[in-house]
């Protein structure tokens, strides 16, 4: 189980499993490992490349292009009935070097040196060395076939005196890719081909009922899957088996243990009491549905933030699978925000030491580095001829600062919305270049309340300093500051916590145990107290769109691309957020209702205008970021 600790002291948590796991490996518990992965002839990688596998968690770092997706791919075919074809293959657009070549000299058998390849390293259960080459073989049928081959000589291997091959490792190896995943409802949403989707309800008795209603508009992406969820809530959510015309509509429904839904509401931040993960194809073409429920509230995967969803699958498929497995993440930090992602961290290093897992994680972010060993950190870069070069042993800083990432003094503002970072992204910008290098900012999906508890697990992290959190202003009657001499010395917890929900507008969660004394919990409270007194800050003005929002910019854009300008209505009875729809229904009448892409395009029109002339309310946004930059 994942060790429980006062405060969020994650690099305390991940200094104990890094020494817990250096044991385990001094002990001799890792009996299926890869030592060694060396690439003769692959992708743009420089020949010779040879990347050493000191820890049983090595995070690899490096820009985008240089090769680390390509490394995974690799360790991914290099066990025994694995093949790298699966992702590496060659394309008219694309050609492998080798086909070239071939297509060229049709009678020449390809030399080895010519052929794709990479050899890796191991130790069997009796302790002996063994090396392994896997090639490409260009086999009538199937272009993308790769298998095993004696040792070769010339890439450096030892050579079996019966000259025999070693067995490659029998070790399962699982790729997880954060970065592209796609749950099923985004999947169709986004991504899909409505025209084709929507086809499928038109003669259907639902449609009819809504054209019975008076429905005169096409049928929509939003119609098709409205159709489609009531199936799969039934199987999501009911449990029930669904088939059409004896074709599988759906595969099992995994229910989530309660050890898994601790470790999700560990990493993510939030209390959830059940969870289900379904792989179907209700929405036309097969992905996963999530479903989730906690004390206040129930939703799948379409209302889920993008980490939650993919968290709980990768959960799900670390804590239900094997030991002694080679576990494959790509970029594990997209669409989680620090804290998460150090928590992810803790959760993968306690499945490493269960588990006996070896894990290659491909990341741009510091978090995954910052408390791990210098073995255990690898960076990929391009050289000036294209070639990708490697490095490893190296402490986190230099390896973030070898791909221009800045590793200090870079403040961190998390926002309400997307526009909300536009704007301040906007108006940083405006300052310059070596101004603008100093900040980070994003926002939060779930809101004001996710924000304020975020700040409560975040406050004892050594970078917690220069996190700032920026509300929009009609929360300044939920956003006060709290004077520490309303807090008696009598006061207890509860005191605090009914003080801190008043002026906050919030309940905020601590984490602590039966074991912690009340001084302790008090001092957490009063902790969070000064950190949000500090940190938490308010906009200028009401809303982004309140002070985007100029009704001459919206004529102008109005009488230049609506198809119907007479029907214009009287934004001054609208609130802000309904004069940039009103305002895009005329531009875009098709899109304005249900897209939210569409509105935001229109904003960024007046964003321009608000950044161009600098007015109020641009002033008093530049300096609230000063101020935040003069404390961060």
């Amino acid at each position: 189980m994942i060790p429980s600790f006062p405060m969020e002291n994650h690099s305390n948590k991940i200094n104990l499993a890094v020494a817990r796991i250096a044991g385990l490996v001094k002990g001799g518990k890792f009996t299926k490992f890869i030592d060694f992965i060396e690439f003769s002839n692959y992708k743009n990688f420089q020949k010779g490349l040879r990347v050493e596998f000191l820890f049983p968690l090595t995070v690899v770092v490096g820009q985008n292009g240089c090769g680390k997706t390509s490394l995974l791919h690799a360790l991914y075919g290099a066990p025994g009935g694995k093949s790298p074809g699966r992702w590496w293959f060659g394309t008219s657009l694309d050609p492998i070097v080798e086909e070239l070549r071939t297509s060229q000299k049709r009678k020449r058998r390809l030399a080895t040196e010519e052929k794709a390849a990479f050899w890796y390293g191991y130790h069997d259960v009796s302790g002996v060395a063994r090396e392994v080459v896997k090639m490409r073989i260009l086999k009538p049928g199937d272009p993308d076939y790769w298998e095993p081959s004696r040792p070769i000589a010339a890439y450096g291997m030892q050579l079996n005196e019966d000259k025999s091959r070693d067995t490659a490792i029998q070790m399962q190896s699982e790729y997880f890719n954060l970065k592209t995943q796609l749950n099923a409802f985004d999947r169709a949403f986004y991504y899909s081909e409505p025209e084709e989707l929507t086809k499928k309800i038109l003669y259907l008795a639902y449609w009819k009922s809504l054209r019975a209603l008076g429905r005169k508009s096409a049928a929509r992406i939003q119609d098709f899957i409205r159709y489609r969820s009531e199936k799969l809530r039934k199987v999501l959510v009911e449990g029930k088996e669904i088939s059409h015309r004896s074709c599988n509509q759906h595969k099992q429904r995994v229910a989530l243990s309660n050890e898994e839904l601790e470790t999700i509401s560990y990493i993510i931040g939030r209390k959830y009491t059940h969870g289900y993960i379904l792989e179907h194809r209700f929405y036309g073409s097969w992905g996963i549905s999530t479903y989730f429920r906690t004390d206040a509230r129930s939703y799948s995967e379409a209302f889920a933030g993008s980490g939650e969803s993919a968290v709980a699958q990768m959960v799900h498929e670390i804590m239900s699978g094997a030991s002694n497995r080679l576990l494959l993440i790509d970029e594990p930090e997209t669409s989680l925000h620090p804290g998460a992602q150090e928590r992810l961290l803790v959760f993968i290093l306690d499945q490493i030491a269960s588990k006996f897992l070896q894990v290659v994680i491909s990341s741009h972010s510091p978090v995954f580095v910052r408390h791990l060993p210098e073995k255990a950190i690898h960076v990929l870069h391009a050289n000036i001829d294209g070639k990708v070069e490697h490095r490893q042993n190296i402490s986190p800083d230099e390896a973030f600062h070898s791909i221009g990432h800045p590793t200090e003094n870079v403040t961190q503002i998390y926002v309400e919305d997307i526009l909300a970072k536009q704007m301040l992204d906007a108006v940083i910008s405006a300052e310059g270049e070596a101004f603008s290098n100093r900040f980070h900012v994003s926002y939060s999906p779930g809101g004001t309340g996710d924000m304020k508890q975020d700040a409560a697990n975040l406050q004892y992290h050594r970078f917690a300093q220069r996190v700032h959190y920026v509300f929009d202003g009609d929360q300044a009657l939920n956003t006060k500051n709290i004077e520490l001499n309303n807090i008696g010395i009598d006061s207890t917890c509860d005191d605090i916590d009914e003080l801190i929900k008043e002026q906050y507008g919030s309940k905020i969660s601590f984490r602590q145990n039966s074991n912690m004394n009340e001084d302790t919990k008090r001092e957490m409270r009063i902790n969070f107290i000064k950190f949000a007194n500090t940190h938490f800050h308010l906009l200028p003005f009401d809303t982004p769109e309140a002070a985007l929002w100029d009704t001459d910019t919206a004529m102008v854009l109005i009488k230049q691309f609506a198809t119907d300008s007479d029907n214009i209505p009287e934004f001054e009875k609208l609130k802000p957020k309904e004069r940039f729809r009103a305002v895009t229904t005329l531009i875009q009448p098709d899109f304005a209702q249900t897209d939210s892409r569409e509105i935001n395009l229109i904003q960024k029109m007046f964003l321009n205008r608000f950044v161009s002339e600098r007015g109020e309310a641009f002033e008093n946004l530049q300096n609230l970021i000063r101020k935040i930059s003069e404390n961060a």
